[in-house]
């Protein structure tokens, strides 16, 4: 196949090489940066190849640092090199998007990351620090299942109701625990009602 597609000058590019320092934009935003730059410049100048020449990989309506081999290696870095992560300070749109939320749902239904307040995770790497492993969660769920626990109920209910689990020592909020329950899909269904799961 050939495509054709105005090439962008070696100046240009080096000029929007040092103002695209980030490892991830939204093509709205490299379109914005490129406008600033170049205001009376050819907009189809912009294009994948001009992109690529970057040093990014193109996808739909983004763009990756090539340094990574593809969006789900970028977003599992992101979501796991820390033992700590708080998903609010990601880049903006991100978290709009389907293939970063697959991720996001693939690392918390194997227990990588537990979400222990909302956008904000914990890696099992810190758990595992202090003796917890994906065993333990798991059967703090099974625990919980067992337990003499009405059809719907809270972590507060739960613990009002005299549940008890060595999980319970780490000394996390509900949400934590919501959030392990939340991915035991075989025992429990959820819906979020204000700030806390039912």
């Amino acid at each position: 196949y050939k495509i054709d597609a105005p090439r962008m000058s070696e100046l240009m590019l080096s000029s929007l090489r040092q103002q695209m320092s980030k490892e991830f934009y939204l093509f709205a935003d490299i379109r914005k940066i490129y406008k600033d730059a170049f205001p009376n410049a050819d907009s189809q100048l912009l294009n994948p190849l001009s992109v690529k020449e970057l040093g990014f990989r193109v996808y739909s309506n983004y763009v990756i640092k090539n340094n990574y081999i593809s969006a789900v290696d970028y977003f599992r870095t992101i979501l796991t090199k820390e033992d700590l992560v708080d998903s609010t300070i990601f880049p903006d749109g991100l978290q709009t998007l389907l293939a970063y939320m697959n991720e996001v749902y693939r690392l918390k239904l194997c227990y990588e990351i537990i979400e222990y307040k909302p956008a904000k995770y914990v890696n099992i790497r810190r758990l595992n620090s202090v003796g917890i492993n994906q065993d333990d969660i798991k059967d703090y769920c099974k625990k919980v299942y067992q337990h003499n626990t009405p059809t719907y109920f809270t972590v507060y209910s739960l613990t009002k109701n005299g549940f008890e689990h060595p999980l319970e020592d780490l000394g996390f909020d509900e949400w934590f625990y919501s959030s392990i329950l939340v991915e035991d899909k075989t025992h429990f269904s959820h819906r979020r009602m204000g700030g806390s799961r039912l």
